[in-house]
């Protein structure tokens, strides 16, 4: 994880009015195929369509407060990187989790980190949407037609990913299993970092809790559900991005 450069404020504001422009563009896209969910090629109920749509918007991509905190959280989490006694400081978690989980462990450890990966795709993508407007001159605000002309600069592999990144979080979490007990090992994470302040600053454990706070709500989201409605809930997500991505890149 490099470092981030810290951005001016003019390019801080203008990165932030992007966020509300593609927050806008996500409900509108969603909303658009929730009232013609009869034609759509995947059985979904339109309830449970806006469960999937105001998950996204408040948990994957939220509104410019909550991606402000997860800015700073992300800053913090840079640092386990160059401090290795912050990763060392963690590794009594590992005998309960060993013990508790067994061949279990690897999966679950992996699907906590997807929560932090779909984060950090999601910060590579606000990147390269800021840079785009940048390299055009744009400011705010910028009306819808400038910001896709935003949009269709990135590249179609970098879109590719930021959108791959969501759809596998949905599949990582439609396991609700193996997801509860994901759930117990980062809780015991920051039970550890609480009791050390002296090594784990605020803004660390609250990036562990925002990916924790992601997996809970994931969990909340699709436990009620068997597994056939969760394959289509699959579905349904890489369907409408796939679509969202042919209709910025073409075909």
């Amino acid at each position: 994880m490099s470092k981030t450069p810290a951005l001016s404020q003019a390019d801080s504001d203008l990165k932030y009015h992007l966020i509300n422009k593609y927050r806008e563009l996500i409900s509108h896209r969603y909303d658009t195929v929730i009232r013609n969910i009869d034609k759509a090629p995947v059985a979904l109920k339109p309830a449970v369509a806006k469960d999937i749509k105001d998950f996204f918007l408040e948990h994957v991509y939220p509104e410019p407060a909550e991606r402000r905190k997860l800015d700073a959280a992300f800053a913090e989490l840079e640092k386990f990187v160059t401090t290795p006694s912050l990763v060392w400081g963690l590794i009594g978690s590992l005998p309960m989790a060993i013990l508790q989980f067994g061949a279990h462990l690897p999966s679950a450890i992996k699907a906590g980190m997807k929560s932090l990966e779909a984060y950090t795709s999601a910060i590579g993508f606000e990147s390269s949407m800021l840079q785009a407007a940048i390299d055009k001159g744009y400011t705010i605000p910028l009306t819808d037609e400038q910001f896709i002309d935003c949009l269709k600069n990135i590249p179609r592999e970098k879109l590719e990913n930021f959108i791959t990144e969501a759809s596998v979080l949905f599949t990582v979490i439609s396991n609700t299993t193996l997801l509860s007990k994901t759930i117990l090992i980062m809780e015991d994470v920051i039970k550890r970092m609480k009791s050390k302040p002296n090594l784990y600053n605020e803004d660390q454990i609250s990036a562990i809790r925002m990916g924790l706070d992601l997996m809970q709500k994931g969990y909340e989201l699709l436990s009620p559900y068997d597994d056939e409605t969760k394959h289509a809930i699959i579905s349904f997500i890489a369907t409408t991005e796939v679509n969202f991505i042919a209709e910025i890149h073409g075909k």
